[in-house]
Parts: structure tokens; sequence; C-alpha cells
């Protein structure tokens, strides 16, 4: 069905509340959108108010890249980010797939206007951290000289073990000091941070004021979501929940941010403070029954910070 643009329009000026005077963006991203059109994430982005999305390229499935920007250009949405989806991991056994992936990202990247690439960076068990390192710095070098001369930044991404790959917790991705060490080995100009405070959380590690601290300097997109903590006593049966592991902490409830343990508040405070002029990107995880509801709700939530922290 095509997007009718009379209808868009309706929807954003009905729905649409500005949030002025902030450095601050907000964005969505498409991961969740495995099942459902280009044309459905459309709509869902101006019955939000949103105007940008963080791109997986599994949502340009069935479609070429071209008929997806005319209909963004119609709807008024710009891409902020592509994502080299995270199944693909530059220190894993398919170091040439992993390039790929970043290869393709940042063409789509470039094709769509983007200025960030996110890209993932798993572990190898038998491998000490300098190890790893070294051989990150050596494979993602020809994704940074490909990003340069398309002037795209690539990013890199924490996160925890729901793969349940690191159970001794050595992965650089998993701590702010070892996404630090990352970091201090490239050039500020090229390279940089999605944070991801729940992944932080998920990894039991302090998401904010300590991981924030370590890292704030690097930080270029920000993912925003929210769990709790999961016992079967406390909660009862998981049945239905959007229920994620981590190799060490265990299992944690995926729920809209202000409803779990990440001080969102604090983080959009000093993000504010600090005059962080990049996006927050709503990467909720979610049940397809509860899609709509988690996504409204977050976006409104947001909304809501920002514009107390404007006075």
């Amino acid at each position: 069905m095509p997007i009718d643009c009379c209808r868009l329009a309706l929807i954003s000026s009905t729905h649409i509340r500005l949030v002025k005077e902030s450095y601050m963006q907000l964005a969505l991203s498409s991961y969740e959108f495995k099942t459902n059109s280009v044309n459905d994430l459309v709509l869902m982005l101006a019955n939000l108010g949103v105007e940008h999305v963080e791109l997986w390229p599994h949502t340009l499935d069935g479609t070429t890249p071209e008929q997806v920007r005319r209909i963004f250009d119609r709807a008024g949405i710009k891409v902020s980010c592509v994502s080299a989806q995270s199944r693909y991991r530059l220190n894993s056994e398919e170091t040439a797939d992993a390039q790929q992936a970043i290869f393709n990202a940042i063409e789509l990247a470039s094709f769509f206007g983007a200025d960030f690439v996110t890209t993932y960076l798993g572990t190898k068990q038998l491998q000490d951290p300098h190890a790893v390192l070294a051989f990150y710095k050596e494979n993602l070098q020809p994704c940074l000289d490909m990003a340069a001369q398309h002037g795209i930044t690539i990013l890199l991404e924490n996160m925890f073990d729901y793969r349940q790959e690191d159970l001794n917790g050595t992965a650089l991705v998993r701590t702010p000091e070892g996404l630090r060490s990352i970091c201090e080995s490239f050039d500020a100009a090229t390279f940089g941070l999605t944070y991801d405070p729940a992944n932080f959380y998920l990894a039991g590690v302090e998401s904010f004021p300590f991981a924030y601290e370590a890292l704030h300097k690097y930080i270029r997109n920000v993912h925003v979501k929210d769990a709790y903590k999961y016992v079967e006593w406390l909660h009862g049966s998981r049945d239905g929940l959007p229920v994620w592991p981590d190799s060490i902490t265990g299992l944690y409830v995926s729920v809209p941010p202000g409803k779990g343990a990440v001080n969102w508040h604090a983080i959009l405070h000093r993000l504010h403070h600090d005059q962080y002029a990049g996006f927050l990107t709503v990467d909720i995880l979610t049940t397809p029954s509860g899609f709509q509801s988690a996504y409204r709700e977050t976006v409104q939530y947001l909304q809501s910070l920002l514009q107390e922290q404007n006075g």
C-alpha cells in the first residue's frame, strides 16, 4: 500500500510535540521491524512525531534502497545511522563476512545521507584483551578507510552476553575500561561509541555515572531502552515476557524507560548539561503484542524528560 502523504501531514500536525531548545533529537531503531513493511515503519514514525530512523538492513528486505528513500523523502524521514547488524562481529571466525556487512552499511549510510554506522565486537575466549584489540584494529582499518571516504563515523556499541559466549566476562565491549582502551586506539574523528546504558546494566556494570564518565567524550549515539532483573519467585512465570539473558548476571525483563533500573532521568539531565548534540535512539526490545504501545510510551517519556530539561 503506498504512503498517503496527506494522512502523514495530518498525523504529524496533530501528534508531533516539538522539543525546543534541545541539542538532542529522537530517532527510532528499525531493529524490531522484522516482519513489518517500510510503510508500517513510516506510519509509526509519523504517529510518534519522530523524524529520524536508525536503519537496520533487514528493514529493506523485499524492496530496494531507491524505493525506500523515495518513501522516506515523501514522509520527511531521515536516516540517522545504519546498523551493520549485531550478528556480524569482526573478532568472530567470520571476519570477512563482518567486514562486508560493515562495507554494505557504509554504502547504505552514504546513500541515505546518514553520518554513522554502528558496529559490534564479540569475544574470543582464548585470546587475551591485547590480542583481541590488535585483531580488531587490523580488521577494522579497511572499514575506517572506506567510511572516511564517505564522511561517515564508525560506532561501536557496548554489549552484554546474550549469546552465552563470554562466560569469563572478558569481552572488551562489556566494560567501560575495555571500551575506553578501544576508543583510545582510534582517531576520534572517525570512530566513536553508541552508548547503551541498559546493555551496561544487563552486563552488571554501573551505566551511570561510571560508564558515562569514563566514555562520554566518545559518545556519538545513545540507545534508549530499559530492563529489570527477573527472578521467578518474585515475578512469576516468564511466559510472554520479553526476557533477555546474560551469561554471568542472569535474566532481565525488557520494559519501557522509566519502568526499569536505568536512571534515564539523571542520564538525560547530564547529556543536556554536556550539550550532547546527537540522537536518542529508541531501541527497545519488546513482544509483538506490546510493540506499538511500548514505542509510544518510550517516545512520550523521552519527550517529557526533554521538555523538563528545557524548563
